[in-house]
Order: structure tokens, then C-alpha cells, then sequence
């Protein structure tokens, strides 16, 4: 190739250098840092001192000792006052046993008057259990306490009977002077009317009326128990017909009724008979009380025979 032909080439520009940008600058990396906790004030687990861990020991041990002694104390406590209870129970059956054989003897060896039987009994010392301390526990103990109920319930139930007996003997003391007052009127109006004395058979049938008033308070008063109810109630009865049939005697003499009086005299004779019968029976049983008195003893005896 000869210069013209190069000559002809086209001249190729050059590349031209481009200006440099500068890079900013960047932040230096900084290693990965871990998330410090904040800082505790009170260590978790507490720093084990030898000294103050002895004591806490010393203490449990202490602890353990009077609780196991306060056991130990409230056992022999709980064992003495079971043991005292039984003993208690023991000398109170004792005691219960005699006192109830003594009233016993009292009843049964009834004599005299029923007054003094009354006063005999209240002369015999009554036991009485003792308390005691966790009694409750010892089932013997409240057995004891029952048995006392029923002592006391049976004599006292006794004494009332024996005082009923007594006032029913009294009363029919009184009744028996009445009763006879009664007699001695009838036998005086008896005398009148054989007489035809009106005025005293009439003085005679009042006299009657008035003794028939105490007669019936005297009834309607009377105390009764058993083996005494019945022959109270048959000569209450008796009374109350009697006295009735003298009222209505009386009544007639008053009036001057002469049909009113024989029928009243029919009445009057007939109810005289049950009157006296009625009478002798109650007389009889005031007489005799002794022995129901006596038959009171029997479960007085019973009971004590139980202990």
C-alpha cells in the first residue's frame, strides 16, 4: 500500500479517558454486637453463707422439737384424762349402787307414816359424777352420765309417788271423820223422822249437806298414784249421788212437797248403800297404803342391780 492510499484513510479518534467519579465514602462495618441484660440490682441465686444455712437448721430442728414435744404432751394429756374419766366413772357407779340400795331399803322398809319415808330419802346423800376434763371421750364416762339421769329420775319420781301416797292417806283421814259426821247426821234424821220431826229431820238432812261439801272439796283435791285411782273415783262418785239425793231431800222438806220427798228419800237410801261401800274401800286402802309404798322399791332395786 503506497502513502496516497493511507493518506485517504479515515482518521479514527481516539478514545478519551473518562473522568474519574469519586465513591462517598461508606461507614465502617462494626462486628455484631449481643443484647446486654439490665443490669440486676439482686442477684438470682442467692450466695450461700455457711453460717446464716447452720442457723436455719438449728431453727428447723428447734422447730421439729416443741412441735414433737407438744404432741407428745397433748398425747399423755388425751391418755391421763381418759383414764381419770374412767376412774371417775367407777367411783360414781359405786356410790350410785349404795345410794339407790339405801333408798331402796328406805322404801321397802316402810313404816309409819308416809311423811316420814319422804323425809328419810331426802336424808340419803345423792352422788353426783364429777366433771372431767375430755370426759366426752370416754365412752364409759357417758354411760356414767346417763346412769345419773336415770337415778336421779327414779328416786325423784319415787319421792313424788310416796308424797302422793302420803297426802291420798292424809286426805282419807279427813274423808273418814267426814264420813262418819255423816252418819251421825243421818242417824239423827233417822231418829227425827221415826219422831215425825219434821224441823229436826230437816236440821239433820242440812247437817249432811254441809259434811258433803268438805267431802267433795276433800275428793276434788286428792292425790292419786296407782292402785289408789280407782277407789277415789268410785267414792268421788258415790259422794257426788249421795250428796246429791240429801240436796234434793232437803229441798223437798223445804217446799212441803210431798211426792218430791219420797222420791228423794228412795234416792237418798238407795245411794247411802254405795256411799258406805265406796267409803269402807278407800278407808281400807289409806289403811294398806304401806304396801304399794313398799312395791315402789322393786325397780329402785332393779336399777341398782344393774351397776
Amino acid at each position: 500500500m503506497d502513502n496516497s492510499q493511507q493518506d485517504q484513510q479515515p482518521i479514527q479518534p481516539q478514545p478519551q479517558p473518562q473522568p474519574e467519579v469519586p465513591t462517598p465514602p461508606q461507614p465502617p462495618v462494626q462486628p455484631a454486637q449481643t443484647i446486654q441484660p439490665a443490669v440486676q440490682l439482686f442477684s438470682q441465686t442467692p450466695i450461700q453463707n455457711p453460717i446464716s444455712r447452720k442457723k436455719s437448721l438449728l431453727w428447723l430442728w428447734i422447730i421439729l422439737g416443741v412441735v414433737g414435744v407438744l404432741i407428745i404432751a397433748a398425747a399423755i394429756t388425751l391418755i391421763v384424762s381418759i383414764s381419770h374419766a374412767g376412774s371417775i366413772t367407777k367411783e360414781y357407779n359405786a356410790a350410785a349402787k349404795t345410794y339407790l340400795e339405801d333408798i331402796s331399803d328406805v322404801v321397802s322398809g316402810a313404816g309409819g307414816s308416809p311423811d316420814d319415808i319422804v323425809s328419810k330419802m331426802k336424808s340419803v346423800s345423792r352422788p353426783k359424777l364429777a366433771l372431767a376434763f375430755l370426759g366426752s371421750l370416754n365412752s364409759d364416762y357417758n354411760k356414767a352420765g346417763d346412769t345419773e339421769k336415770k337415778v336421779n329420775s327414779l328416786v325423784d319420781g319415787t319421792s313424788e309417788k310416796v308424797k302422793n301416797y302420803a297426802d291420798f292417806a292424809s286426805t282419807a283421814k279427813e274423808l273418814k271423820t267426814e264420813y262418819y259426821d255423816i252418819v251421825s247426821s243421818d242417824q239423827s234424821a233417822g231418829t227425827a223422822y221415826s219422831m215425825n220431826d219434821l224441823s229436826a229431820y230437816s236440821s239433820a238432812v242440812s247437817d249432811i249437806l254441809t259434811t258433803c261439801d268438805k267431802t267433795k272439796s276433800g275428793l276434788e283435791n286428792i292425790k292419786t298414784e296407782e292402785g289408789t285411782v280407782d277407789v277415789a273415783k268410785a267414792y268421788t262418785d258415790a259422794t257426788n249421788n249421795f250428796c246429791g239425793a240429801a240436796s234434793s231431800l232437803k229441798t223437798a222438806i223445804d217446799q212441803k212437797d210431798g211426792n218430791a220427798f219420797l222420791k228423794a228419800v228412795q234416792d237418798y237410801s238407795r245411794y247411802a248403800g254405795t256411799f258406805n261401800t265406796t267409803a269402807n274401800a278407800i278407808f281400807t286402802k289409806a289403811e294398806d297404803i304401806a304396801k304399794d309404798i313398799k312395791d315402789l322399791a322393786s325397780p329402785v332395786q332393779s336399777l341398782a342391780d344393774t351397776l
